[in-house]
């Protein structure tokens, strides 16, 4: 009975240490950017607020999350935000990442991504080609107007294979790639480096930043998936209004057997509860009940169905089924943990459906 307990004591013990390696990876110290301790923001609050200032506002997912905000203006034609520096190993690589979102009027916004050293000499050069006169991984006009982008740089180690640039920004909407981005490597000493954002705009211009990480790259960082929201078989897509304005932002399986297309007319509304009736002769509705569930929920539509996902508010594919032309079906969320989830249904018509069901 000892040697048991102590076996399921040490397993508990792996669990609690491998959780702690793979979910700590981030190298900086980012104890200011947490939600408690920063006051969520107001427009106006804003439009009063100096640069280099914390707030809490929305991000690329229309979560709450604590920004850092630069500004520039016509006396003042520059901001720029640095870490900490952290000290970095040769023989290890390295990843700096930060979502960025710029709003600027008249576009002219210069945007540097790199690093700074602490010390004068540089031991860093650029991979492709072996030159170290700047150390930005990005230095190219802003095309985040408006919309959240994540930059990824990387820096390889001394004895790297890598000869190719691999560092990206990504379109915070889409997942897609925008950018290549200079890559960099160590030459035989070791730097203490920060993560440094540099703007240069003579407009008035604001920068919001957040999310900031340096990851050592030892397998154990997370994906590029995981830093953008998604999942290997989710991909966010996006609705807007004839104004522009974003109307809803769901994930669909792209690895399903229809390709998502972003909707144009189908916003996410909350699922009503429903007392369900055969003669129902509404286009596309689809019905769900109960709502608020305990678990078990009822799906039923006045036209066929040809395949439904369910996801959590992160994003994650919890279940998919592809049917055929049935106007019925039942899901199980007992086993899932209580809170908000979506529901996205593609109908035999091509249409498609996001709905809101909450679990007790």
């Amino acid at each position: 009975m000892k040697l048991k307990a102590y076996c399921h004591l040490f397993t508990i013990l792996a669990i609690f240490l491998f959780g702690f390696i793979t979910y700590s990876q981030n190298i900086l110290d980012t104890s200011e950017w947490k939600i408690n301790k920063v006051i969520k923001t107001t427009q106006s609050e804003i439009d009063e607020t100096n640069s280099n200032t914390f707030l809490v506002s929305n991000n690329h997912l229309d979560k709450e999350s604590v920004q850092m905000l630069l500004k520039t203006s016509s006396k003042h034609d520059y901001a720029a935000w640095d870490s900490e520096f952290i000290e970095t190993n040769p023989n290890k690589s390295y990843r700096f990442s930060i979502w960025i979102k710029t709003l600027s009027n008249n576009h002219d916004g210069q945007l540097y991504f790199g690093m700074n050293t602490e010390y004068k000499e540089n031991n860093l050069l650029k991979l492709e080609d072996n030159t170290g006169e700047d150390l930005f991984f990005h230095s190219d006009p802003s095309s985040s107007n408006g919309k959240w982008n994540l930059l990824v740089g990387f820096i390889h180690d001394s004895k790297t294979d890598i000869v190719q640039n691999i560092g990206r920004i990504y379109d915070g909407n889409n997942a897609k790639e925008l950018n290549e981005l200079n890559d960099f490597k160590f030459e035989s000493k070791p730097e203490n480096l920060s993560l440094q954002i540099f703007y240069r705009s003579k407009s008035e211009d604001e920068i919001y930043l957040t999310e900031p990480r340096i990851d050592i790259v030892d397998g154990n960082e997370p994906s590029i998936e995981n830093l953008l929201g998604i999942n290997n078989y989710s991909q966010l897509f996006i609705s807007y209004d004839n104004s522009g304005n974003i109307k809803q932002k769901f994930y669909c399986n792209v690895g399903g057997f229809a390709a998502c297309v972003t909707p144009s007319s189908n916003a996410v509304e909350d699922a009503k509860t429903y007392d369900p009736k055969p003669d129902v002769k509404v286009l596309n509705e689809m019905q769900i009940f109960p709502n608020p569930t305990k678990g078990l929920i009822n799906l039923r539509s006045n036209i066929g169905v040809e395949s439904i996902s369910v996801y959590n508010m992160n994003g994650t594919t919890l279940y998919t089924k592809e049917v055929k032309s049935i106007s019925s079906i039942n899901i199980d969320l007992t086993n899932y943990p209580s809170g908000m989830y979506l529901i996205h249904t593609h109908y035999e018509n091509g249409e498609y459906t996001t709905s809101k069901i909450i679990k007790k």
